[in-house]
């Protein structure tokens, strides 16, 4: 999918064009990712970094924690985030997902680019009945196998694009650079469900280290304080007598999020990747930041669902810098 234009310029192409239609008013953006995962982090930088672009207004953003379904104006667009959790691997994302759908049923939706991954296929029949309910409503899928996925049985608009990512201006990145230590290889492996039983580079260089994402092995202050208003904002949501504490604990879950977890990460991920020679990274958003950090080399080994892969042939095969490999290849 890429030319010998520089390969984030026409994966941005792509993405102005095909969304750059779509949002026609001002818009809410939902499911943001209050977490630790640098990697949504990204998805969601791309995602405001592309909107910033359009001559219209954010009106409100949420996680599935801290928004309260507030009545809308006519005509707002509710966007919904990318990344990989459509499907039944990630249940309770997919279940706020469908919430959504039917709770704003006369606006237009978007959902950035998704992988798509069921188990359970009456599940992904179930679901994309409920969705097809919805007279205007896109799904963006993030790779050809998750638009397979899509074709089989949703009959809603559907796109294939790449991840919103991609979006990001080089320079957003750049300044949180460091001094690259090139003979210390790093082994990026996640350490959740979705990682493959033989994820092990077999020819991993001898002088390599192993982490997952920094602020998953340590939990940062931003994020501590995140995840303690979204809990409390889950345990208020049955309460009508707590609304009132509910919304509050909610706009200061969205505040911290927004202005000081979303900068945490970014700031944490770049310093991590660059202190690094060549990344072996079982994590999407390890290949994707080291191509967005123009990383000479980087290895992408897949998931346990094919994911990754998948998300390589249909986007970054051409990537000079990038390797597709299984562990016994490596």
């Amino acid at each position: 999918m890429t030319t010998s234009a520089d390969p984030i310029e026409v994966l941005q192409g792509l993405l102005r064009e095909q969304l750059t239609p779509l949002i026609t008013d001002d818009y809410v953006l939902l499911d943001c990712p209050y977490h630790a995962n640098i990697g949504d982090t990204l998805i969601w930088e791309g995602e405001l970094s592309f909107l910033s672009g359009l001559p219209y207004r954010m009106l409100g953003y949420g996680s599935m924690s801290t928004w309260m379904f507030p009545r809308l104006k006519p005509g707002t667009v509710v966007l919904l985030h990318g990344g990989g959790n459509f499907g039944d691997l990630w249940a309770g994302v997919q279940d706020f997902r469908l919430r959504v759908i039917e709770a704003y049923a006369d606006h237009p939706i978007v959902i950035f680019p998704q992988t798509v991954y069921y188990r359970d296929e009456q599940r992904m029949r179930a679901d994309a009945e409920r969705m097809a309910r919805h007279p205007n409503l896109t799904i963006c899928a993030r790779d050809r196998q998750s638009w397979s996925r899509l074709e089989t049985a949703f009959r809603n608009h559907l796109l294939l694009l790449p991840d919103m990512a991609f979006c990001i201006p080089p320079e957003r990145l750049m300044r949180y650079a460091v001094r690259s230590d090139a003979e210390t290889s790093l082994w990026l492996k996640r350490t959740d469900q979705e990682l493959a039983s033989e994820s092990r580079p077999k020819r991993l260089p001898e002088k390599a280290v192993q982490h997952d994402w920094p602020t998953l092995e340590r939990t940062t202050r931003a994020t501590w304080l995140v995840y303690k208003l979204s809990g409390l904002c889950d345990r208020l949501s049955g309460s009508e007598a707590g609304r009132p504490l509910r919304w509050a604990m909610a706009r200061l879950a969205d505040a911290v999020a927004f202005g000081s977890l979303r900068e945490e990460n970014i700031r944490t991920g770049v310093r991590f990747l660059t202190s690094y020679g060549t990344p072996y990274t079982t994590r999407l958003h390890g290949a994707i930041l080291a191509v967005l950090l123009h990383k000479p080399e980087v290895v992408l080994i897949d998931n346990n669902y094919g994911k990754n892969s998948s998300f390589y042939t249909t986007w970054l095969q051409n990537v000079p810098s990038v390797r597709l490999c299984g562990p016994e290849s490596v």
